[in-house]
């Protein structure tokens, strides 16, 4: 016999021991009363018969809780009980000791006093006593509350108890039976253990009983077979209840999970497809990997999307990728016109639409369709994607979020394979113009430098023949030699603007005071003057911003008066620099025209410098600007310049 069942056994011996000792003493007053006495025996039975009572209830507990009480903790009531006692005699102690000092005993005093420690214990017993069927009736409630959710949830729920430290079903709801495939009781006293996951870790089951076990919450995740045959995902929970609401230890439920999981799956490859979408280099590709991938990872096995086209006809939607499913179906899949299907109302519309049985809905294309089911979502300006089911009702709302995730990515990649083929197409474009340019400058270069070349070795025979008889007028060699020369710059300035198309080099950061000191060293102009007020440093070609900077300060040296002076200086704010001069200037209606090839207001100008100009800003980023300068001359503005103060203003931001 373990501790404290011996002390149960004690605790409930001492009990019945005081309801015996009780009776002893009112059994002693009897005797008193008959013998030494010589009253009645009636009276004196009569008199003592409710102390025996009580006396008799005392020693019944006192068996009671000996033999067939293992739920009361019998060490509790002794306490309680020898407490009472000691209180009560103590008072009726006080109360005597103190009639006793004063000379007389009231035994009126002491009965009242008895009677008011009765009271005052009949009020706290009859207190709990409320209390506790204020509790009963909570705990019937709750109870009720917990059979009517047990019976009613549509989550599959087992009762649990523990039978030592197995768990035990006591009972399961109609949903889990449903779930499971269990006949009514079937499932009633097996082990949790085997409706646990027929693919069950270990650990996990383990660590679930252990929880289970302490009463505390657990929650895992399971894959379990349903009754259909289909495996599903479960989280199972384990909900600990209180022992007075039910004769469970607590339940199990089951919440179906599968939907969800399978939604976040497919959510999952769809975001993965999204990669194939976007790698797609043209729109018919785009659409094949799109209805691929509604078929594969969405299960909508008719459906196909159409693009919006020009037909003789007028616009019209035009198939151009389908599933087996679809051609399967439909045999030939028709080219959809204005008013004459749903797919076009809602290319209109570029709204998305579900129809749970086209046949009841107006403007169908073909009212003998074998599809019954519809989903029809729009994709912008390129179409519409349509997916069908031979079923009604067959698209859920899972089915049109995913859907509407697929299209707008399919959207995106539209997009930007149009943009592709754009950027495609502008490059053969380009490729086709360099070409042409390569040839041209190969002419240039070779078929007309050679015979300009071989003119100019004749004019230099002709010089010296001139020379040595005298009859050659030199002013006709002369103006040969201008020809020439003005012939050779204009084959320069040709193969500079055929040349300055191509892109620039590496950019760095160049002294924008040196670049414009050694262009002008390239210039002719004895009487000019060149001021550079400026300290910026540009990122540019080097070598391209000298071209540009000679080719502006020979403009103004050919333009103005021998002596013109030319300034390069920095625009407010750092927006860029300019080169301004004190000559003529350029009339306000001819300042765009300026930079157009083989625009020129000089007899023997080949009006392609400042055509040059204009190509090296282009490719540089920047813009530029003729105006008129604070002298009156011309002024060029060139912003969208990064200079060394505006970079690092950026990589502070």
């Amino acid at each position: 016999m373990d501790r404290p069942e011996t002390t149960r056994l004690l605790s409930a011996i001492l009990i019945a021991a005081l309801g015996v000792l009780l009776a002893g003493v009112f059994t002693g007053d009897v005797y008193q009363d008959v013998v030494l006495e010589g009253n009645a025996v009636w009276t004196a039975l009569l008199e003592n018969s409710v102390p025996y009572l009580l006396s008799a209830a005392i020693v019944g507990v006192g068996l009671w809780l000996g033999a067939a009480a293992e739920e009361v903790d019998a060490t509790t009531v002794l306490r309680w009980t020898v407490a009472s006692l000691v209180v009560v005699l103590a008072l009726a102690a006080w109360v005597y000791l103190i009639q006793q000092r004063q000379g007389r005993v009231k035994p009126r005093i002491i009965l009242a006093q008895l009677s008011a420690a009765a009271i005052l214990g009949g009020i706290v017993i009859g207190l709990y006593s409320e209390r506790q069927r204020r509790r009963q009736v909570e705990l019937a409630v709750e109870k009720s509350r917990l059979e009517a959710l047990f019976e009613n949830t549509s989550d599959a729920v087992a009762r649990i108890a523990f039978d030592g430290t197995d768990p035990v079903i006591v009972d399961v709801n109609p949903a889990f039976a449903e779930t499971f495939g269990y006949a009514a009781g079937e499932a009633n006293g097996r082990s949790f253990d085997d409706l646990f996951s027929e693919d069950h870790s270990d650990d996990d089951l383990a660590a679930f009983r252990a929880h289970a076990r302490r009463g505390e919450r657990y929650e895992t995740e399971i894959e379990r077979e349903r009754a259909d045959g289909v495996t599903g995902v479960f989280v199972v929970r384990f909900v600990p209840l209180d022992d007075a609401a039910t004769t469970a230890d607590g339940f199990a439920v089951y919440t179906d999970i599968t939907e969800t999981r399978r939604y976040a799956d497919r959510l999952d490859a769809l975001h993965e497809a999204t990669r194939d979408l976007i790698a797609a280099s043209t729109r018919s590709a785009v659409a094949d990997r799109g209805v691929d991938a509604g078929a594969t990872l969405l299960d909508l096995e008719i459906s196909g999307i159409y693009f919006h086209t020009e037909t003789p006809d007028g616009p019209a939607l035009e198939p151009v990728a389908t599933t087996e499913g679809a051609e399967r179906t439909f045999g030939t899949i028709p080219t959809l016109h204005p008013g004459s299907s749903l797919a076009w109302a809602v290319y209109e519309s570029g709204s998305i639409a579900r129809f749970d049985d086209v046949r009841t809905a107006d403007g169908l294309h073909n009212p003998e369709t074998p599809i019954r089911s519809e989903l029809i979502v729009p994709l912008g300006d390129h179409g519409v994607f349509i997916a069908g089911s031979r079923s009604v009702g067959a698209f859920d709302d899972a089915d049109v979020a995913l859907a509407r995730i697929l299209c707008a990515n399919v959207r995106s990649a539209l997009d930007g394979a149009g943009r592709e083929q754009k950027l495609r197409a502008r490059e053969r474009e380009l490729a086709e113009q360099n070409a042409r340019l390569e040839e041209f400058t190969s002419i240039v270069s070779h078929d007309l430098r050679n015979p300009l070349n071989v003119a100019t070795g004749y004019l230099e025979i002709a010089r010296e023949e001139a020379s040595a008889d005298g009859n050659v007028d030199p002013t006709v060699l002369e103006q040969i030699d201008g020809a020439l020369d003005r012939m050779n710059r204009l084959i320069e300035d040709l193969l500079t603007l055929a040349r300055q198309g191509e892109s620039i080099g590496e950019t760095e950061r160049v002294d924008l005071a040196a670049v414009a000191a050694a262009a002008w060293e390239h210039v002719d102009g004895p009487d000019a003057t060149l001021s550079v007020e400026t300290e910026a440093t540009v990122e540019a070609d080097p070598d391209r911003l000298q071209q540009l900077l000679e080719n502006l300060f020979r403009n103004a040296v050919e333009h103005g008066p021998s002596d013109v002076r030319i300034v390069v200086g920095d625009l407010p704010d750092g927006a860029g620099f300019y080169v301004a001069d004190d000559g003529p200037g350029i009339p306000e209606p001819d300042r765009e025209r300026v930079f157009e090839s083989g625009y020129t207001t000089r007899e023997d100008g080949t009006g392609f410098g400042l055509a040059i100009v204009a190509e090296i800003v282009e490719a540089h980023g920047w813009e530029i600007a003729a105006t008129e300068g604070e002298a009156g001359g011309a002024r060029f503005e060139i912003t969208g310049v990064a200079t060394a103060e505006t970079s690092a203003a950026e990589d502070a931001d």
